[in-house]
């Protein structure tokens, strides 16, 4: 059994129905949601009545980041020129970010960047239910997680050092703990089936919270770093380091998840940014197949531009 089909076993079954038509922040902005403890400026607890409207928003979000991963790493795969490497190489920086954002959205979390209007939604319910303007709860980088069982959604701002990418790839290691320990409970899997994905998750794991991802593309992107910007230099990565990475995780996603390797250069990134793509691509196939009838916003989103362009993804 592939990762992808072990991670398909344990999805929350609230997010197997179609989309909705909004995202998880239009559903805070709508104020459907009731504050019965008292918010901080550090956490919120937001009651969800209507659990099924949320659920389908985490669906949509899902939909929507896997497809702009996708994307990305499709403009990624089209270089023109074997030294022009920068915006290859950032392009497949957010392909990995957006598969990471896919991943979360499915499993009901999320890390976003929220605005002001989402917090004032917050606040004004917060203050409806007899909340003081002391407890204001503040715009930022919001770690979100829905529990269905209590019927809350529940919201964290996060604090100390880095900027919201450094956040983001803090938040992705902690859900790939998460899983695994969702994994290791599962009562359904066979142990060898088990023990492969968390293996693999691991790997993605470790190397995420190396920081290089966000380095390199800070490094490429901010300091014309790695010899891809003209006049080029010999850069640190060919062009078939990339196109080879994307087109393998694409192709064959479970052998990209054993192919990222510790060392933290270009390669590394490539192989390692490529398979959270791959990952996040097999589970939307995956999710397709087992569940057809309820999938048509997967096949029409994101299976559809993937199949539409000339890389030529795995058939099953």
């Amino acid at each position: 059994m592939r990762t992808a089909q072990v991670l398909a076993s344990i999805v929350p079954k609230g997010v197997l129905a179609p989309a909705a038509p909004q995202s998880v922040r239009q559903w805070i902005q709508q104020k459907t949601f009731q504050i019965h403890k008292p918010i901080t400026p550090t956490s919120a607890t937001l009651y969800v009545s209507a659990l099924a409207d949320l659920q389908t928003a985490f669906r949509a979000d899902f939909v929507a980041c896997a497809s702009s991963s996708f994307e990305c790493a499709v403009e990624a795969n089209r270089i023109r020129n074997d030294r022009a490497l920068a915006w290859p190489i950032v392009k497949l920086y957010y392909a990995a970010y957006f598969a990471g954002h896919a991943l979360m959205r499915i499993f009901l979390r999320s890390s976003t960047w929220a605005e002001s209007t989402d917090a004032s939604a917050i606040n004004s319910v917060a203050a409806l239910w007899g909340q003081t303007v002391s407890s204001q709860f503040p715009k930022g980088q919001w770690i979100i997680e829905l529990s269905e069982s209590n019927q809350e959604l529940k919201i964290q701002t996060t604090g100390g050092t880095g900027g919201s990418h450094e956040s983001f790839w803090k938040s992705v290691c902690a859900f790939l703990d998460e899983l695994n320990n969702q994994i290791v409970a599962s009562q359904s899997l066979i142990a060898s089936d088990a023990q492969n994905a968390i293996t693999n998750l691991y790997g993605l794991r470790s190397f995420a919270a190396s920081g290089t991802l966000t380095r390199i593309r800070h490094d490429v992107n901010y300091k014309r770093g790695h010899g891809v910007w003209f006049p080029y230099s010999m850069a640190e990565p060919d062009a078939s380091t990339i196109t080879t990475a994307i087109r393998t995780a694409l192709a064959n996603p479970e052998a990209a998840l054993t192919n990222i390797g510790g060392a933290q250069n270009c390669q590394s990134f490539a192989h390692c940014a490529a398979a959270f793509v791959g990952l996040a691509w097999d589970l939307t196939e995956t999710l397709h197949q087992r569940f057809p009838k309820t999938s048509d916003d997967l096949a029409h989103g994101p299976i559809r531009y993937l199949r539409q362009c000339k890389i030529r993804p795995m058939s099953n």
